[in-house]
């Protein structure tokens, strides 16, 4: 029982950091989020951005990235919006 509450919180957290990450409108504010929630992995960052913006994967990128060049491309798609009204 105890496994089973500890994932629902993980669940609740991780919906939490997603709604607040969806008004972010700037990079500043994006790390501020995940610096604010002890996020530092990079793919981690990544992943939460990706479910937020409603992609499952990167798909047809001609080479794979470093991870920082990676995160900071999420990142610039995220500030530049288009996602959203494709939500």
């Amino acid at each position: 029982m105890a496994k089973r509450e500890s994932e629902v919180a993980i669940f609740k957290k991780i919906n939490s950091i997603k709604e607040r990450l969806f008004i972010c409108t700037e990079r500043e504010e994006i790390e501020a989020l995940f610096d604010s929630e002890g996020i530092g992995n990079l793919k981690e960052r990544i992943e939460l951005l990706d479910q937020c913006m409603g992609f499952e994967e990167m798909a047809n990128t001609p080479e794979e990235l470093p991870i920082e060049q990676e995160y900071d491309f999420e990142c610039e798609m995220f500030v530049e919006g288009t996602w959203r009204m494709l939500s």
